[in-house]
């Protein structure tokens, strides 16, 4: 009977997880594209087509989609969207909505979850926008054509959680996108990304707006590329940048601003004072794995504090990295600065170098020699305008790559008891954050051979079971992904103490009364 039921159990479960998915996914389905509203269509030679996009949103409902034809295009007109509809054209490069001329936008948008795709919208007219987003929310521009408009999409402060992605800007004479709102504290959550920017003024702006995520856009020939003032907690990754007159990116008033994998290239001026990457009154900041080549400056600090700049390549610029006005406590290492005029200013309290074996940057005008061959110099790398060195200069490019694991700490109790599991943790870094695996020597003829990998810095606990007394050196070593090992690490213990199993108090004065009785009793308890 017993066995039924289990039985009957275990079929209702089956039952039970097949059907919540099942709702789950028909849940699900009244959200996807395929399954919204209705289909208004505008232009073309279909019956009841409307002439105007406006008209054709007019009638719409939430969830629906307006369709637009490009055989009536181009549609001279403003639109105004106040409900979550999709608004597709037929073509980006000739679905065209010129602005009517009035002082507003072409587009504005003021519902939660509205998608435009596949037009070019243009001419939006002085100080006016191509799309503005008002009290608008979970929106997204993909796909379209902003071409000569003072500002092509624009984020204030009341609007969040907007995405632009894929289209293309040309010859906006402001902005090609501004986020935020001076002065006005927004939580943004907006995100730019895979956008093509050309011959604007400014590429992005962002303006006391936080958490915003700018990504993967290829901006070339504008007066500055990136720019952000009071919006901390900004993500910069994966952009390419060509020919920006002043700043590639600029930081400003912006705390906790990660700038990574980007590329920037040919910014330079006459006067050297722009630079690839700025950091203006910016501070936990991280700039790692950029690439900035022949620009007027690849990384500037100024008036910045408890930044960290790593892994950056920083070539043919005329300064390398400058730290400026009262620029302290930044920590400066593992970046390639090659063939730079000058390599590296700093007048104030920086650090240059991560300790030993860690090292610091690679100079390629660094003279000194590597007696021990280690990688790393023998002395000192003077840093120009003050008294600071990079203490351990790279003998080559990306040095550190080769570096192995700093040997493992070890820490758990000095004592312990035999047949009793005693844990130990152990924790190794690796100076470029690789993963780690650890070997293990016991001291009693085991080992946990190698184990993991783990991530750098990670505490493993591991337990083992010493069945002798006596003192144990364990052992331990680490090596990276690459299979570059660390020294070992002894810690000494003792197992001076046995378990001893609870006994029965009348079992314990059975024994004492009869000493050579019950052996097989006494061998069992431990007597």
């Amino acid at each position: 009977m017993i066995r039924k039921l289990v039985a009957v159990g275990i079929i209702l479960l089956f039952a039970g997880s097949l059907l919540i998915p099942s709702t789950a996914l028909e849940k699900e389905k009244s959200f996807s594209p395929s399954s919204r509203g209705e289909w208004l269509h505008v232009g073309g030679s279909g019956p009841g087509n409307y002439s105007t996009i406006q008209a054709a949103v007019n009638e719409a409902q939430s969830n629906d989609t307006v369709y637009v034809y490009d055989n009536s295009s181009p549609y001279i007109e403003n639109v105004d969207i106040d409900k979550s509809i999709r608004l597709i054209g037929e073509n980006k490069s000739s679905t065209i909505i010129i602005g009517s001329g009035k002082s507003t936008a072409i587009v504005t948008v003021s519902a939660k979850n509205v998608h435009i795709t596949g037009f070019t919208i243009e001419n939006s007219g002085w100080d006016n926008y191509g799309i503005l987003f008002n009290h608008a929310q979970e929106c997204e521009v993909q796909g379209n054509i902003f071409n000569t408009d003072f500002y092509g999409v624009r984020i204030p402060k009341d609007s969040e959680q907007v995405t632009v992605i894929d289209n293309q800007f040309l010859n906006c004479e402001n902005m090609a996108i501004w986020v935020g709102t001076f002065w006005e504290y927004s939580e943004g959550k907006n995100t730019i990304e895979n956008n093509s920017i050309t011959n604007s003024f400014t590429a992005i702006d962002l303006d006391y707006s936080a958490n915003n995520s700018v990504f993967f856009n290829d901006i070339k020939t504008i007066n500055e590329a990136i720019v952000f003032t009071c919006s901390p907690q900004t993500t910069v990754i994966g952009n390419t940048i060509d020919h920006s007159l002043n700043f590639g990116v600029r930081v400003y008033l912006s705390d906790q601003t990660l700038v990574s994998n980007n590329k920037v290239t040919n910014s330079t001026t006459w006067t050297h004072e722009f630079p690839a990457i700025m950091l203006l009154n910016s501070g936990s900041c991280l700039v790692t794995d950029n690439v900035l080549y022949n620009n007027d400056c690849g990384v500037l600090l100024d008036a910045s504090s408890s930044n960290t700049i790593v892994h950056n390549n920083v070539t043919s610029n005329y300064y390398g990295i400058l730290a400026a006005y009262d620029s302290n406590a930044n920590l400066i290492y593992h970046n390639n600065l090659v063939n730079n005029t000058y390599s590296a200013q700093d007048a104030f309290m920086n650090r240059w170098d991560n300790g030993y074996p860690s090292g610091g940057n690679y100079w390629s005008d660094y003279t000194g020699d590597d007696e021990n061959g280690d990688g790393i110099g023998d002395i000192p790398y003077d840093i120009s305008g003050g008294s600071n060195q990079d203490h351990y200069p790279f003998m080559k490019e990306n040095g550190w790559l080769n570096l192995p694991p700093n040997p493992p700490t070890i820490t758990g109790p000095s004592q312990g008891k035999i047949h009793v599991a005693t844990t130990y943790n152990f924790t190794a870094i690796d100076p470029s954050g690789k993963n780690v695996y650890y070997f293990i020597d016991w001291g009693d003829g085991t080992n946990s051979s190698w184990i993991g990998p783990y991530a750098s810095g990670a505490t493993v606990p591991q337990s083992h079971t010493w069945t002798t007394k006596g003192s144990y050196n364990i052992k331990a070593k680490a090596k990276n992904i690459d299979d570059h090992e660390s020294d070992w690490t002894t810690l000494t213990i003792t197992m001076p103490l046995s378990y001893e199993p609870p006994h029965h108090p009348i079992l314990t004065w059975l024994l004492d009364r009869f000493p050579h009785a019950f052996p097989i009793l006494r061998h069992l308890e431990g007597y």
